[in-house]
């Protein structure tokens, strides 16, 4: 059984910053593609940011923090990616 010590255990999102953005990974998949872009230029801005700030945009949605748009991106790819399995009888 594999524990969090396991030296196995990798982890499973993996981003990589390109000329493109910040590229998310779910293993080897590309799951979807970050843009970094000054808040002042966007008509909808999170909350909790001001004009002055950058943002994080997937999308077509800005998210005030990495992390959320690392989970936006991920959900976006399970929901749309996913591969149906028909039931058998």
């Amino acid at each position: 059984m594999l524990t969090q010590n396991h030296a196995a255990i990798s982890t499973a999102i993996r981003l990589e910053h390109s000329h493109m953005g910040i590229q998310a990974f779910l293993s080897d998949q590309l799951m979807g593609t970050i843009e970094i872009f000054p808040s002042w230029g966007l008509d909808i801005l999170p909350a909790g940011v001001g004009e002055t700030d950058e943002v994080f945009v997937t999308n077509n949605q800005p998210y005030r923090l990495l992390e959320q748009a690392v989970a936006a991106v991920t959900a976006e790819y399970l929901a749309h990616g996913r591969i149906e399995i028909p039931d058998y009888m």
